[in-house]
């Protein structure tokens, strides 16, 4: 969905050029349309970010449709396609990874905001609105949300100090627990915290409820971190018996903060279409470019691997999808880092036919 706050502007011929955020990552969005009597033709884009420690993706949208029932601005609206889509660092995104590269839209106006609604082919990310100001005008946005999300992550442990085992978003019948871990900062105290567990049907099963505490009973004025996490048991319980991809949800005040998904299934037995993952070099050292190779046994015809890499600000989100099971990575910092690769037939994209995971360590 996006929203566009605009002045009204009685007209059935003219030009409007809507500059703005998109309010998930804050970057910065424009819109332009055209009006030729009733006949619409415009463009929404924004772009991305490619840089060591955060990648967000740059969308560019050709839009075509038709106005009706009005003036625009007024009691008008404007239906029609979109064609383009969404990039991550130059490449783009298919109906293969999820996005969409067609579909359709509405904007319409209520007397006070425009609100531009994209649909596609496939399932779009939630919570993707952009917010414009006035024609010709530079919107300015709200202030940024109060509590900054630093890191987050599922795992399945957290010791005493508050630190996470593993990155990991694959998860067996088998295993104990799943925690979901987030690090805000800074913080200064009083935010109420809620984390909403669902199950693969999208039903609440548990919820955490937490208070921020205040930094000023240990002298301070705010806190310069904050870790909290919550956690679901599996083996035993009602998850171990409903496998399949699961998410916790944070609201921080109300306000939706992000969703990380996870998986729960069946233990593997060595067994399966992913069979292994080998990497050279077999020592490898940070800046050095890693090839992975998965081991296969009788994959599809057609198939599509999707990697995660384990590093914390792709926030458990696949990196690269390949059609070979070879992939080229390189490593900024040391440490263990979780690979999760997972296999898909292109021709049926919506099963996951096997996921693995494998660490590597990663020295300077």
């Amino acid at each position: 969905m996006v929203i566009i706050s605009a002045n009204v502007v009685y007209a059935a011929d003219a030009n409007f050029a809507y500059s703005g955020v998109a309010t998930y990552d804050e970057q910065p969005a424009t819109m332009n349309l055209a009006i030729t009597g009733t006949a619409v033709t415009g463009t929404l884009s924004k772009p991305g970010v490619c840089e060591s420690n955060i990648r967000l993706t740059s969308t560019t949208l050709t839009l075509n449709g038709a106005l009706a029932g009005g003036s625009w601005e007024g009691s008008g609206t404007i239906s029609g396609t979109w064609t383009g889509g969404d990039s991550v660092c130059g490449t783009q995104l298919t109906i293969a990874d999820g996005y969409p590269q067609q579909g359709t839209f509405t904007i319409s106006y209520d007397g006070s905001t425009v609100q531009l609604l994209r649909t596609g082919a496939a399932p779009l990310p939630s919570g993707w609105t952009y917010d414009f100001g006035p024609t010709g005008q530079v919107y300015t946005p709200p202030a940024a949300f109060p509590v900054p999300i630093l890191d987050y992550t599922t795992t399945s442990f957290v010791d005493d100090n508050y630190l996470n085992s593993d990155r990991k978003s694959a998860f067996s019948i088998t295993d104990n627990n799943v925690y979901t871990w987030t690090e805000l900062g800074p913080v200064y105290g009083g935010e109420q915290v809620q984390i909403i567990w669902k199950d693969p049907s999208g039903k609440e099963y548990y919820t955490s409820n937490y208070v921020i505490s205040d930094p000023s009973e240990q002298n301070l004025e705010f806190w310069e971190t904050y870790t909290l996490y919550s956690y679901i048991n599996i083996a035993g319980w009602d998850p171990a018996q409903n496998p399949g991809t699961w998410t916790s949800n944070i609201y921080i005040n109300g306000k939706f903060l992000y969703s990380q998904p996870f998986t729960i299934s069946a233990p593997s037995s060595g067994g399966g279409i992913l069979t292994g993952l080998s990497y050279l070099p077999s020592s490898p050292v940070t800046g050095q470019d890693i090839t992975f190779t998965v081991n296969t046994n009788n994959p599809p015809a057609n198939p599509s691997y999707s990697w995660d890499m384990g590093e914390a600000f792709f926030d458990g989100q696949p990196v690269a999808w390949t059609g070979e099971p070879t992939f080229t990575y390189n490593y900024y910092n040391p440490g263990r880092y979780t690979v999760t690769v997972q296999l898909r037939d292109k021709d049926n994209y919506t099963t996951i036919l096997d996921e693995k995971s494998w660490d590597v360590v990663v020295s300077e």
